[in-house]
């Protein structure tokens, strides 16, 4: 009978084994999926991040080329509108040049707000200030009189949009320089 005892002992203890094997088993499985699952979209999301980083990027380049542009064609825009009679006053003028510009760089800043994260944000938000700062200068100079240029407010607003620049830069590669994880995303 201890044979029998023996066999029932050893037939039970590996049930219990087989059936602890299979559940570590199961549990080990769906945690690889889940890393797996995390890793991927961490990777998805690192891509999209990307695409709405550089298009920020050269967004704000062509937009700050373009207001550039206009400033420094400030005196023919002047000058263009004595030659009519002031019919459209310069602050509709320099409006619809501002108007313009945030109407291009709207979208990006939006879909680097939408995608994150709270550094890649906050850095962007830099980027919205030193837009806003270059409007409110090409803004008054259309209605100061005599129709003169604000050129050291101008060049002010402009080194900080380039700061600003720079600035999202480095927290864009931060971001986009740090792999996916399966623990998923720290607080950047």
């Amino acid at each position: 009978m201890n044979e029998a005892w023996a066999a029932i002992i050893a037939a039970i203890a590996a049930g219990l084994f087989g059936i602890g094997g299979a559940f570590v088993g199961l549990i080990v499985g769906r945690r690889q999926t889940t890393d797996q699952a995390h890793v991927e979209h961490g990777h998805w999301l690192r891509e999209q991040r990307l695409q709405a980083y550089l298009n920020l990027v050269d967004t704000w380049d062509a937009v700050i080329k373009n207001l550039q542009a206009f400033q420094d064609n400030w005196w023919r825009e002047v000058e263009a509108h004595q030659e009519h009679g002031g019919d459209v006053h310069l602050s509709v003028i320099a409006g619809r040049e501002t108007g313009e510009a945030w109407a291009t760089l709207r979208p990006a800043t939006e879909r680097v707000e939408l995608l994150g994260p709270g550094k890649a944000v906050e850095a962007m938000y830099g980027i919205l200030d030193a837009w806003r700062e270059l409007s409110h200068v090409l803004d008054d100079q259309a209605s100061a009189e005599p129709y003169a240029t604000l050129e050291d407010r101008w060049y002010e607003a402009y080194g900080k949009g380039h700061v600003a620049r720079a600035n999202f830069h480095v927290a864009a590669s931060t971001v986009v320089q740090t792999p996916p994880s399966p623990e998923g995303e720290f607080r950047l």
